[in-house]
């Protein structure tokens, strides 16, 4: 059996294994597994950027709903400009609202005012922007605590993982970024595979996290999933995890969450807002104060800076007694709002009560991209259990508002809360779907009496198994891809660009394209492109009868164009969905895109970049430096991509790549090659 003691550091006196050499130890004859997931899914949101100012439009229909002066609190205490760090923003409050109340799914009106998605959920963001939590682990960049940059280590989140996921069936959220910035995001799948690594107690592994993404429009419905992978090694003794024994491998050395903390009192963080009147408007029940799962183990208690009205006059059942622990704190000076202020107490003290699954119920092969099996699919949209109070000023009641009364559609019945049922899915087989497909994004219904070949679920890859998609240079099957300029071919600024080619087999065609600065970005399919091609039948993308048409803008320099035909569909982890690739992308497209009289062009131009990836800070460097040495040397090693090969992920798949070069206006000369259409 596995459990988690706590033990003082002690000397390892076996000589590590390389990476290398511990990821071929984790091998299906000895690899164990853990993995859960919540009875309930947190839903996906906006995460209202502060320089942005765009939390004042919800919170001005609030004002005119009951006469308040949200908006001008927000406006003078969270000023919007281009001063403020672009990452500022409620990434915390979307978090917070996502685990704890109902999703709004349909747009109202209230007194002759619309409230759409957006509105309504920006709402819910404002009402837990300051709620109270219990934090683990210390936040790195606040200049408090330790500032350890490996902290939070791999075999206390593994725990609260455990403890929050398998044991109570909520979800936990997290700080993934290890630097100075915070990205919240809140977990609701795990899993842990981990294996001997050579010695008496050493074992080897990965974490895997399912998370709800915000990189999504303002009136997104839905899950839309963001998947992370980290490597980490630990100590066992007789069955148990020795706490403070952990250490993060490979690139998540530098790449691995820093804090994690669990909401379960609602408050908001501006006096002009008023939950109770925020769910009446809504016509939702108030969420009441939650029970902390681990209540038993003491968290970092913290008194808020001041006690807003409100303050529940009792403490939380569960909750170890005194002072709230964990309480975000606002918006400090150089500090995002919503931040968990206070110095955890590190490696909660105490033995967890269950057993985390010591004996594999299956044999996965590689690293897993999917979700763990028998999740439950669909959003959840009934409203989560728990003594309505109308306002946070009453006592909170001790059950989780996070759980639903009822049994989430598509959760097997009998099946325990947070514990795995059947077999843990091998590498590149996804094992259920948890949420809900992106909004607007659904293929068209087919006439009457047509029948279509249903779409499997997608893979879903995480920004690591992006990079080693695009660096590998083995295929199982034949492809061939060009521009219209041919290999190596001159455009200039502004140009028109097309891929065409042939693969030798059926399947779903991507292509990913990389920038001079080594930033990856998804070319192809774009929003309701059928990306399924014909094996032997020429493809060109564009199609002829396409709605756009690609044009290049800077940055000017190499770029390279991979493309990927596989077997099943793909989804990639932190791709910007919907209205928000409009900000991410060239402004010179969105202006393009329209005739001289301002009307709207039959055919638009989009810049090859459009579709980016919105990743924490160090992802993003990550692959960036990973893609550049990869542009300049042609290969990178498997240490380098954390030992992914993206052949046990995929299954068979064919690769080709096409380099052109971008210059400036006038000042290129074009090589002969095809016509541009």
């Amino acid at each position: 059996m596995i459990r988690f003691t706590k033990h003082n550091r002690l000397p390892i006196a076996a000589v590590l294994l390389s990476l290398s050499a511990c990821l071929a130890a984790v091998s299906p004859s000895c690899a164990e597994v853990e993995e859960a997931r919540t009875d309930t899914d947190p839903w996906s949101g906006y995460w209202w950027p502060i320089s942005r100012g765009e939390m004042l439009v919800p919170l001005g229909k609030y004002d005119a709903l009951i006469g308040a002066r949200a908006a001008a609190w927000e406006r003078a205490n969270n000023p919007p400009g281009a001063n403020v760090p672009k990452w500022f923003g409620y990434c915390h409050a979307w978090a917070a609202s996502s685990i704890m109340e109902p999703e709004p799914a349909a747009a109202i009106r209230v007194q002759n005012v619309g409230l759409g998605v957006g509105d309504q959920k920006g709402l819910l963001a404002a009402c837990h922007a300051n709620d109270v939590a219990n934090s683990f682990g210390d936040r790195f960049g606040d200049g408090q605590g330790s500032e350890d940059p490996h902290d939070l280590p791999p075999d206390e989140f593994w725990m609260l993982l455990k403890r929050h996921i398998r044991e109570q069936g909520v979800p936990l959220i997290a700080d993934i970024e290890a630097g100075d910035e915070v990205w919240n995001y809140p977990i609701f799948a795990y899993r842990v595979e981990y294996a001997p690594a050579g010695g008496t107690d050493r074992y080897q592994g990965t974490i895997s996290i399912w998370m709800a993404d915000d990189a999504v429009p303002m009136d997104y419905v839905g899950v839309k999933r963001l998947f992370k992978k980290y490597l980490f090694e630990v100590s066992m003794r007789n069955g148990s995890v020795v706490m403070g024994t952990g250490k993060w491998l490979g690139t998540s050395r530098d790449n691995h969450p820093d804090f994690a903390w669990f909401p379960y009192v609602v408050r908001p963080e501006n006096p002009q807002v008023d939950y109770g009147k925020v769910t009446k408007i809504l016509g939702t029940r108030p969420a009441g104060g939650t029970t902390p799962p681990d209540s038993d183990t003491p968290a970092s208690a913290n008194t808020p800076d001041s006690t807003p009205t409100g303050t529940p006059a009792g403490t939380p059942s569960g909750t170890p007694s005194g002072t709230p622990s964990g309480t975000p704190s606002g918006t400090p000076s150089g500090t995002p709002s919503g931040t968990p202020s206070g110095t955890p107490s590190g490696t909660p003290s105490g033995t967890p009560s269950g057993t985390p699954s010591g004996t594999p119920s299956g044999t996965p092969s590689g690293t897993p991209s999917g979700t763990p099996s028998g999740a439950p699919s669909g959003t959840p949209s009934g409203t989560p259990s728990g003594t309505p109070s109308g306002t946070p000023s009453g006592t909170p009641s001790g059950t989780p508002s996070g759980t639903p009364s009822g049994t989430p559609s598509g959760t097997p019945s009998g099946t325990p809360s947070g514990t795995p049922s059947g077999t843990p899915t091998p590498s590149g087989t996804p094992g259920g779907t948890p949420g809900a497909a992106p909004s607007g994004e659904q293929p068209s219904r087919p006439p009457s009496g047509v029948v279509v070949q249903a779409r499997p679920e997608p893979l879903l890859l995480d920004p690591m198994d992006l990079v080693s998609l695009i660096a590998t240079r083995t295929s199982d099957f034949a492809l061939d891809i060009t521009v219209d300029r041919f290999d190596g071919g001159k455009y200039r600024e502004g140009d028109l660009v097309s891929i065409s080619g042939k693969s030798a087999r059926s399947g779903y065609l991507y292509l990913l394209a990389v920038d001079t600065e080594g930033v990856p970005s998804l070319l192809y399919p774009q929003p309701g492109d059928d990306n399924r091609i014909e094996g032997g039948v020429e493809f060109e993308v564009p199609a002829r009868k396409s709605k756009y048409q690609f044009r290049l803008f800077p940055p000017l320099g190499d770029y390279r164009i991979k493309g990927i035909v596989c077997e099943k569909p793909l989804e990639f982890s932190g791709l910007v969905t919907g209205s928000q690739q409009q900000v991410a992308s060239s402004p010179q497209a969105a202006q393009s895109s329209q005739t001289s009289d301002g009307k709207e062009a039959e055919t638009s131009d989009v810049a090859i970049d459009q579709q980016k990836f919105r990743w924490n800070p160090t992802q993003r460097a990550q692959v960036k430096q990973l893609l550049t040495e990869y542009k300049s040397k042609g290969n990178l090693s498997q240490e380098q991509v954390d030992h992914v090969d993206p052949h046990n992920v995929l299954g068979e798949f064919a690769q080709d790549e096409v380099a052109f070069y971008v210059g400036k206006r006038g000042k290129t000369p074009l090589q002969s090659g095809k016509v541009q259409r």
